[in-house]
């Protein structure tokens, strides 16, 4: 790391990387890398160089966010039992359909249009959109945490909400696939595991 820093200033490239976005400083730190290595008279040909991007590509993009809710957030409603369980799912079921008019479901579709687009020249990526999805989520969990559920659901009522925070933060992410594109491949790798718990845990 000490060498990497040195010589990243010998290269004119400033040590401070606040404003930096994540593929910048990625960028830098691969290259002062592959500088570090030439220079230790380590060779450096096509598969070193494939298997160093692996392994920094497998540091970056990590698939896993901390949960933000857990039992202490659950409200527990005042009965158990069949009819209980039915209220708890027709709530469920009329808040997740209240939520779909807000784009929930259609982030994918979305992003597939913005890259199209954006790749023929054709418009700007379309980041807000994006980000009105991700609120969505969001708000979708927030609404469900403050639902009062039935003690024997209590556990499939925590992944709900947990997986649709999550899959909230996995789209802001992948809205950044222009911008910062390590960040949007780091939010396609987030999208995929939450998005399937999700709809799992669902």
């Amino acid at each position: 790391k000490q060498k990497r820093s040195s010589l990243a200033k010998e290269n004119g490239i400033s040590d401070n990387t606040d404003d930096l976005t994540e593929t910048e400083k990625f960028a830098r730190k691969f290259f002062a890398s592959l500088v570090a290595m030439k220079q230790s008279g380590q060779e450096i040909d096509n598969n070193t160089i494939n298997n160093f991007s692996v392994s920094l590509g497998k540091k970056i993009v990590e698939p896993n966010i901390e949960n933000k809710y857990n039992g202490q957030d659950i409200k527990l409603s005042d009965k158990d039992g069949t009819e209980s369980q039915k209220k708890y799912y027709l709530k469920l079921t009329d808040l997740f359909k209240s939520y779909q008019t807000n784009g929930i479901g259609d982030e994918l579709a979305m992003v597939s249009d913005n890259i199209s687009s954006y790749s023929a020249g054709k418009s700007t990526f379309n980041y807000s959109g994006l980000n009105d999805i991700a609120n969505a989520y969001q708000a979708f969990a927030g609404d469900l945490i403050e639902a009062p559920v039935p003690e024997n659901l209590m556990s499939y009522h925590l992944d709900i909400a947990n997986n649709a925070y999550n899959t909230g933060i996995a789209v802001r992410n992948m809205a950044k696939m222009v911008e910062d594109p390590i960040i949007g491949l780091s939010g396609l790798s987030q999208y995929q595991k939450y998005s399937e718990d999700f709809v799992s845990s669902v």
